[in-house]
């Protein structure tokens, strides 16, 4: 991951954000932040001593990027776990409009979160980076960078799924597009098939891709409607042609049926395929968690 610029977050005003000082962030004691060290192998101070915990917070982040460990440090303290009490408090305060009142825990966190980070990005707007949260981790880039987003294929759990995928990606090294045409429609076929069975919803034997989407759509409340923003209803056009593409494409050009016709593919397109396809499983299998 590397420890670039994270020297920047050695600040005093930053560091008492990290101690929970301005509220964004969960309060930490003295003896937390000595908890914080040893959970992540810092050598730190055996007691808290006379040390402030401002002090205590500098010579962690420190430790951290001596240890290369700053990016999943600050994950850390932005996790659920760290943020459970805040949560709690923020879908029981008593205000007079509660603008969590309406969320869900998720939702609840999710903003939290945000608001972690976004009052650290402030302090770091003048130095040219900000922090961009990967999840697992979290980055330090240049304020104009546009980060390199890696899709989380952990997501697919299903083992046909990751198998298929770990072998559309030897195809790619092997120069078979044609296979890696074919695989990126399984994919989505499984994925889809894996949404309907979860929701004890039957399906033909063998429909086709469209097919598959349109009843997960339906399942999902994901069905075009006239009723919506257009953004939305731009966005949702874009999945249905993203998912067309890829069924017509292997219908006409892939090897599913043998090996009759030349793939007019090339290896920026096949990747870019296979990609497309795992994003749009991830995305479909987000919907449904949240369902």
């Amino acid at each position: 991951m590397g420890e670039k610029n994270f020297d920047l977050l050695q600040t005093k005003e930053i560091e008492e954000i990290l101690n929970g000082d301005r509220g964004t962030f969960p309060y930490l004691s003295g003896q937390s932040i000595l908890g914080k060290g040893k959970k992540f192998g810092a050598v730190m101070p055996k007691e808290v001593g006379m040390k402030s915990r401002w002090q205590l917070m500098e010579k962690l982040l420190q430790e951290m990027a001596r240890l290369d460990k700053t990016e999943v440090f600050l994950a850390d303290l932005v996790s659920k776990v760290a943020l459970k009490d805040r949560i709690e408090n923020a879908k029981d305060a008593n205000f007079e409009i509660n603008p969590y009142e309406k969320m869900s825990t998720e939702q609840i966190y999710r903003s939290l979160r945000h608001d972690a980070l976004a009052d650290l990005n402030n302090q770091l707007f003048f130095s040219g980076y900000k922090l961009f949260d990967h999840g697992s981790f979290i980055e330090i880039i240049y304020l104009t960078e546009t980060p390199k987003i890696e899709v989380p294929k952990n997501i697919i759990t299903n083992d046909f799924v990751q198998n298929v995928l770990d072998n559309g990606e030897k195809d790619l090294k092997n120069g078979d597009f044609a296979s890696v045409v074919t695989k990126s429609k399984t994919i989505l076929e499984s994925i889809f098939r894996q949404i309907l069975d979860g929701a004890g919803k039957s399906y033909s034997k063998s429909p086709n891709l469209k097919e598959y989407q349109s009843k997960v759509s339906e399942l999902l409340n994901m069905k075009y409607s006239d009723d919506w923003n257009s953004r939305v209803r731009n966005m949702v056009s874009s999945l249905n042609k993203l998912v067309d593409s890829i069924s017509e494409l292997r219908n006409k050009d892939s090897d599913a049926h043998g090996r009759t016709k030349i793939v007019n593919i090339d290896a920026a397109e096949a990747e870019l395929l296979l990609n497309t396809s795992i994003s749009l499983a991830i995305y479909y299998l987000r919907v449904a968690d949240r369902k």
